[in-house]
């Protein structure tokens, strides 16, 4: 009996033993994967080598911005675009500085002279520029981010601008009015909303803000010397 039992424990010991180098070997052989990286440069199509952002959107298709031109890729070769003078229905500017899809299949470009949406049927641009003599048009017209508080609003970070809540439905602007100690606001960064549907702004020189847009109440966080402070 107990010949019986030191013969199933060799046996136990041997298959944990074998199962134990399997998998050291495995990490091992893992360990020797290298990554490969292939550089895309404007040789291969890109129309600029200085890449702002990229996304790829719900067919597939990789979008990159640079600072000079926006760029469309199949997996196979790039579409470039660039503003045209003579032409109103390119891109408004060529340094694309974020680029983000609605809910409805749009996409939407932040550059340094106004908002675009690529229209996919015509493979041209609708441009939302900014005017003193039109009430409610876009804040500034330098952009920096985009964010998308629900399906049908998207949020927009600009320099001397501030925060611009867009309607998608309506195409009409909204103008977020943030004055933390009754002095305005009008750089931001970055823009951010979270699954809760909390806007989180990031600006120049004030500091982080979080927004609930359904109360339309703001909060400042900002860090001075190390040390924490929230006002609002």
């Amino acid at each position: 009996m107990s010949g019986r039992l030191n013969g199933l424990c060799r046996w136990i010991f041997g298959g944990f033993l074998s199962i134990l180098l399997i998998t050291l070997a495995s990490a091992a052989n893992a360990q020797l994967i290298r990554p490969e990286f292939v550089h895309v440069g404007t040789a291969e199509g890109l129309s600029q080598i200085n890449v702002n952002c990229i996304m790829q959107d719900s067919r597939g298709f990789m979008w990159i911005g640079t600072r000079n031109g926006l760029n469309r890729f199949d997996g196979y070769q790039f579409l470039n675009f660039r503003y045209d003078a003579t032409d109103s229905s390119s891109l408004s500017n060529n340094m694309i500085n974020d680029i983000a899809e609605d809910h409805y299949g749009n996409i939407w470009f932040a550059t340094q002279g106004g908002l675009n949406m690529y229209d996919r049927k015509t493979g041209s641009f609708v441009r939302y520029m900014h005017d003193d003599k039109v009430k409610g048009s876009i804040s500034s017209n330098v952009l920096n981010r985009l964010a998308f508080s629900d399906r049908d609003h998207m949020i927009i970070a600009m320099q001397n601008g501030g925060l611009d809540n867009f309607d998608i439905n309506k195409r009409t602007f909204t103008h977020l009015y943030i004055a933390p100690n009754g002095k305005p606001e009008y750089n931001f960064r970055t823009v951010y909303a979270d699954h809760s549907g909390t806007i989180w702004a990031g600006s120049g020189a004030t500091g982080l803000y979080k927004l609930d847009l359904k109360k339309r109440t703001f909060k400042n966080i900002a860090l001075t010397d190390g040390q924490h402070h929230t006002n609002g």
